[in-house]
């Protein structure tokens, strides 16, 4: 193992292709029993084959929707199921945030929303998003009533520019603790990035 290990550092990485990872499996049979190598390594090997074909189908802007889909189903089929089942468990709250978003966009109400992760995770899992929406509503709540102040301020024209830097500095100590002005701080230099 260790010499096959050894080898491996050699090998020039691929990531655009399946080429590396043809390199390793060749690597691989060279080195070790058939049996040996799929027992150590053939879930492995599944599973990057899949997602890079599953990645070259989402790359190509060639493909139709429907297209895309029929593909992505037909990788599917031929994934093996302990894959499948670890890519899905991988992908569930992306999966369920979508869902939820479709949700929201259609118009659903707080209740169905609630009903529909209940249905999905359980009633705790339900409970601990309930309670992560309420501290975002909560976080939005307050970045706009500060927003809202620091626009008045920088519109303020009976203000110098020291005595507005200190109103705003002010402004942001009281409304935020320090983990919370970094956060601000960032979001700042992003929102100043999308301006240039």
């Amino acid at each position: 193992y260790r010499a096959y290990r050894e080898a491996a550092r050699s090998l020039v990485p691929t990531a655009d292709s399946t080429a590396g990872l043809d390199q390793v499996h060749e690597l691989r049979a060279r080195m070790f029993a058939p049996a040996v190598a799929h027992a150590f390594f053939a879930d492995e090997e599944a599973a990057t084959y899949a997602a890079l074909a599953r990645r070259a189908v989402l790359q190509d802007e060639a493909l139709s929707a429907a297209e895309r889909e029929r593909r992505l189903a037909e990788l599917d089929a031929r994934t093996p199921a302990a894959v499948r089942q670890a890519r899905a468990a991988a992908t569930a709250p992306i999966d369920e945030m979508a869902r939820e978003a479709e949700l929201r966009a259609a118009g659903a109400s707080a209740e169905q929303i609630t009903t529909a992760r209940t249905a999905a995770m359980g009633a705790d899992a339900a409970g601990r998003l309930a309670e992560l929406d309420r501290a975002h509503a909560a976080w939005d709540s307050r970045l706009a009533d500060f927003d809202a102040e620091r626009a008045q301020l920088l519109a303020d024209r009976a203000l110098d520019d020291a005595e507005r830097r200190r109103r705003i500095d002010d402004l942001l100590a009281r409304s935020f603790t320090e983990p919370e002005r970094i956060r601000i701080e960032a979001l700042d230099r992003i929102a100043a990035q999308k301006t240039r």
